[in-house]
């Protein structure tokens, strides 16, 4: 009887010891370091313990787990992390696993919490980064609630994206990204904060977000060529180039003799996050007196002389009397009326109109009284892989001797 009650007593004993350890490992774990071969480094992953003994790894189910007590260990079946792995420290707080000559170190949150947190922290929504390590490319994240951001680089004519979880830890004062590489990824220090600007150092890296306001009221080019023919194919507005307000090209080059540069604003759509991205072009203005020509650089593709892309070449834009739009090269037009602007270069009475060249569709604003010159132009191209840019005049700069 007495060993039947000390057998008893060691299985009652054994069963609490296992229900407890499965009970603290429950629960969602952020993986914040590791110790390989005796070196420590920084990273991060979240994991989430289920009771039903399903793993998750960001909120996506995984593999699954259970605890063996007699031994002491965690044993994961999950795809690049299966294995055996030694519990050397757990509390309700912390976890430490070994496996091999690594070493793993958790600490464990509350993710309603930290969701919570996330939707308190004011960095909901778009953010510019400025990295001094890559000057050239333009980023950008979005954290949404509750915890998933977006990463996007992107130049003039390509993007990626990745994305990740995001913890916001006000106590510590950190920003915590996981997923692929990124220039954010893993424990950023929050340096300062407020409600547009916040500076992060990232190991070696300061970076400073400048948040954006989402765009609103898009002027779609809701036209197509269709609308430039009749049901025979003959072109309907071949009058319209007698509404243009240049008409003489002796009036364009007496005007681009006086000017040195056109600096136009160039903004972009970020398709997927909804915003403009902005920078300047310069259009370089170049005249011959003896010959009585002239040029005035095409920046409307996105890029102009200084910022074009490696591989292509930037061509002269050399006057064309049979390009009535120039220097814009479309030539199926129509003029849809008058329009006064007010732009950063200044207010100007222009003629408008629409244009469509190969998939793009444009709207163009002629000034009046400065043959030559464009005041703006949007352009929408709706195809899959589509752009819709925005350029507007931002300053003349003219001649010294002008």
């Amino acid at each position: 009887m007495k060993r039947q009650f000390i057998f008893s007593y060691f299985f009652l004993v054994t069963l609490l010891t296992t229900t407890v350890n499965a009970q603290k490992i429950v629960g969602s774990w952020l993986l914040n370091h590791i110790r390989e071969d005796g070196i420590t480094k920084e990273q991060v992953e979240l994991l989430t313990f289920k009771e039903s003994g399903e793993l998750l790894v960001r909120d996506t189910p995984f593999g699954t787990w259970k605890i063996n007590s007699k031994s002491k260990t965690l044993i994961l079946d999950a795809e690049t992390i299966s294995g055996t792995y030694t519990i050397s420290s757990l509390t309700h707080h912390q976890l430490r696993l070994i496996i091999g000559n690594n070493e793993l170190f958790f600490i464990k949150i509350d993710k309603n919490k930290v969701e919570q947190d996330n939707i308190n922290s004011g960095l909901v929504g778009v953010w510019q980064i400025t990295n001094t390590n890559l000057d050239e490319i333009n980023e950008l994240i979005r954290f949404s609630a509750p915890n998933e951001f977006t990463y996007i680089e992107e130049d003039a004519y390509s993007s990626s994206k990745v994305s990740g979880t995001w913890l916001y830890n006000k106590k510590e004062k950190q920003l915590i990204l996981i997923s692929q590489p990124n220039p954010l990824r893993g424990i950023n220090r929050i340096i300062s904060k407020n409600k547009t600007n916040i500076k992060l150092q990232n190991k070696s890296s300061s970076l400073l977000l400048t948040k954006k306001k989402p765009v609103s009221n898009i002027e779609r080019l809701n036209f197509s060529e269709d609308d430039f023919y009749n049901q025979e194919g003959e072109y309907l507005y071949e009058n319209d180039a007698n509404k243009l307000p240049w008409k003489s090209e002796y009036d364009i080059f007496n005007e681009a003799s006086k000017i040195d540069t056109l600096v136009y604003q160039f903004s972009k759509l970020n398709q997927t996050l909804k915003i403009f991205n902005t920078s300047y072009l310069q259009a370089i203005v170049k005249t011959d007196v003896e010959n009585q020509s002239f040029s005035i650089d095409n920046v409307f593709n996105q890029y102009d002389r200084f910022t074009i892309p490696e591989g292509l070449t930037f061509q002269e834009n050399k006057y064309d009397l049979f390009k009535p739009l120039y220097p814009c090269q479309a030539d199926t037009f129509r003029v849809t009326g008058k329009e006064t602007i007010t732009i950063p270069a200044g207010t100007f009475v222009c003629t408008v109109v629409e244009a469509i060249n190969n998939e793009e569709r444009i709207k163009l604003y002629l000034i009046d009284q400065k043959p030559g010159i464009l005041a703006k132009i949007i352009k929408d191209n709706p195809e899959e892989m589509g752009y819709y840019t925005i350029y507007i005049l931002n300053k003349i700069i003219y001649k010294i001797n002008n």
